[in-house]
């Protein structure tokens, strides 16, 4: 795992990104485990969960090891998406309803705002 951290990290470095802790499904209840996906976003949490059957594997072939990376990418392309919309609304005041993000997520979004009129900005006005 922390092979994959070190590469979620490189990744939202070089974007100017909050970073995302990854962690695993273990703790979450039954219900909740991943089944259908490899891993998940969290928002609110400003984490990667991850299938723990895949962080489990005493090895990994290459196409498996390709796919992993292919996750990781897809789930911090999420946390973009999520940071452009928290840099989008948050400097006007404008609250998420029903959600709580991290502090220093919302504050590096309030300290960054993103402008309406760039590509990132008409983006994020229609997530």
């Amino acid at each position: 795992m922390s092979n994959a951290q070190t590469g979620a990290n490189d990744l939202t470095d070089s974007a100017q990104l909050p970073r995302v802790e990854l962690t695993n499904d273990v703790t979450l209840p039954d219900k909740q485990k991943l089944t259908s996906e490899n891993a998940v976003f969290e928002g609110r949490d400003w984490q990667i969960k991850i299938r723990n059957d895949l962080l489990t594997r005493a090895s990994l072939s290459s196409r498996e090891a390709e796919q992993f990376a292919e996750t990781l990418f897809h789930e911090v392309r999420h946390s973009e998406q999520t940071d452009d919309m928290l840099r989008y609304k948050e400097p006007t005041g404008w609250r998420f309803p029903l959600s709580d993000f991290k502090d220093d997520v919302v504050k590096m979004a309030r300290a960054n705002p993103l402008d309406a009129r760039t590509v990132d900005g008409m983006a994020a006005k229609g997530y």
